[in-house]
């Protein structure tokens, strides 16, 4: 013989995946449990809740600059219930945007290559060497011997200096070392929290998904034995009436529906793991390739290039030729410094005229990669200055005003969906819940309304009891399909469960 039971119940919860009612909504604390077996049947004390409701917080500190709802107002999916000020966010955002332009222009200038301009003055360079020459083969004068002369100093000033730079040259290399390194270790730390955020939410998606497929099973099992038998799953010998059957049918629909938004917020949770692995990926080389690049121009100072130094010996010798060939010096090794000067200015016409080195233009694309990430993260932070509502409904309660300072901690928005109502409650012992099972038919009674009786169906039992005083208390959800204009949330009901 199956047994009937009636359950009661008290609210505590809001609709799965909510935090609490709004504060003047909250049901007060039970003090003692008052569920009860009375004629085979537990009865309890209930509290209506909207199907579904969720509390809504900033997820960034700031100054409220806009309230676009009014407690009691309904609104659509999407749409922005709340705005702080950013001004500051958009500056930022533009900033980052500018550094993308100048990065990406920096990039775009560099594999251009040389413009035509210095190209031609390295051209006139060479052309200016040759003429030089001609001009040592043709005769020497006491000008010909100051320039030598001027040349030599110059280039010997240069060795020295490329042999022993400064130390400001030297500890401004070593500031931007430190810079960089630390900007590498801040990329590296926000870029992986973010990763691990992401990646937990996306966790908590596939549980979600997993219950509401749960969920879904039952009630399409329901629905086909209602199908196939015309008799309700739970009572074999009772033959439906066609509400009855329709009752299961709605079950059914709003559990699919259910685990439909379980997967797009999974497919949403995956995208976004996805991006933000992305992210630490392009974020931390571009960082790395920042600190390479300042190592490098440190080194070249402490060691200097040994190519750079020999160039710059090789001026000093050229030069030193010129010198000793214009004084005296044998008139083949003044013909030999003068071909020497015009092999310089060739390699020196030769090297801007070539394409730019693939590591110069793999530390320019690394900078357009940071500032992209820059501007991302620029335009994030300026779209969640927003609070949207994450579904359709009435809202509830604002628990601030314009020119608050809030931070993620201040819950801001209250948001229900009235369009149907379920009751809860929290204070089913566990010599109770064991008579109780999802899908158990609900007659449900308000204190208020007492013309008013409606039909419900045990909706969820929540797996984890709670220990209240001595007593394991389990909280147990029933579905109302029909509903009143009159039922307000929070109103006590009179539930009675049968099996």
């Amino acid at each position: 013989m199956r047994t009937r039971i009636a359950i009661g119940m008290a609210l505590t919860l809001a609709l799965t995946g909510c935090t609490q009612a709004p504060a003047e909504m909250a049901a007060p604390t039970a003090v003692m449990i008052q569920s009860a077996v009375v004629n085979d049947a537990v009865v309890a004390d209930g509290r209506v809740v909207p199907v579904r409701d969720v509390t809504l917080k900033m997820t960034q500190a700031g100054t409220v600059a806009e309230i676009l709802v009014a407690e009691g107002a309904t609104v659509t999916a999407g749409q922005a219930l709340v705005r702080l000020d950013g001004r500051a966010l958009e500056l930022r955002r533009a900033q980052a945007q500018a550094g993308l332009d100048r990065a990406q222009a920096k990039y775009d200038q560099l594999k251009a290559g040389a413009t035509g301009e210095a190209i031609a003055m390295a051209e006139a360079g060479l052309s200016k060497a040759q003429a030089v020459a001609a001009k040592v083969v043709a005769s020497v004068s006491a000008a010909d011997i100051a320039s030598a002369t001027a040349q030599l100093t110059e280039a010997q000033l240069a060795l020295e200096t490329m042999r022993n730079p400064s130390e400001t040259d030297r500890a401004v290399a070593e500031a931007a070392v430190q810079k960089a390194q630390a900007t590498l270790t801040q990329q590296r730390d926000a870029l992986s929290a973010a990763k691990t955020a992401a990646q937990l939410t996306m966790e908590q998606a596939v549980q979600t998904l997993t219950q509401a497929q749960i969920t879904y099973s039952s009630s399409k099992d329901n629905w086909q034995y209602v199908v196939d038998n015309d008799r309700d799953p739970f009572a074999t010998n009772k033959k439906l009436s066609d509400a009855q059957k329709q009752t299961y049918y709605d079950a059914m629909v709003r559990a699919e529906s259910a685990m439909r938004v379980a997967e797009l917020q999974l497919q949403n949770a995956r995208v976004a793991y996805e991006t933000a692995q992305r992210a630490e990926v392009s974020g931390v080389a571009a960082a790395e390739a920042s600190l390479r690049d300042a190592t490098t121009r440190l080194d070249q100072i402490i060691n200097p290039d040994a190519q750079r130094i020999a160039a710059a010996e090789a001026r000093v010798a050229a030069a030193e030729a010129t010198l000793n060939r214009l004084k005296g010096a044998s008139r083949v090794a003044q013909l030999d410094t003068a071909k020497a000067d015009v092999a310089q200015a060739q390699a020196q016409f030769e090297m801007t005229a070539a394409d730019p080195r693939d590591v110069d233009l793999a530390v320019a694309a690394a900078d357009v990669v940071s500032a992209q990430v820059a501007v991302a993260q620029a335009q994030y932070d300026l779209d969640q200055a927003t609070i949207s509502a994450p579904f359709a409904g009435t809202v509830a309660q604002l628990n601030l005003n314009v020119g608050d300072y809030v931070t993620p901690a201040n819950p801001a928005v209250v948001l229900a969906d009235m369009s149907g109502w379920a009751v809860e409650t929290d204070d089913l012992t566990e010599l109770d819940v064991v008579h109780v099972a999802v899908g158990d038919a609900v007659q449900v009674r308000f204190d208020a309304l007492p013309d008013l009786e409606l039909a419900g169906t045990v909706q969820g039992i929540e797996a984890l009891g709670q220990n209240r005083q001595g007593d394991i208390v389990y909280t147990v959800r029933v579905d109302i399909p029909a509903t009143d204009a009159r039922l307000h949330w929070n109103m006590t009901a009179t539930i009675e469960v049968t099996r």
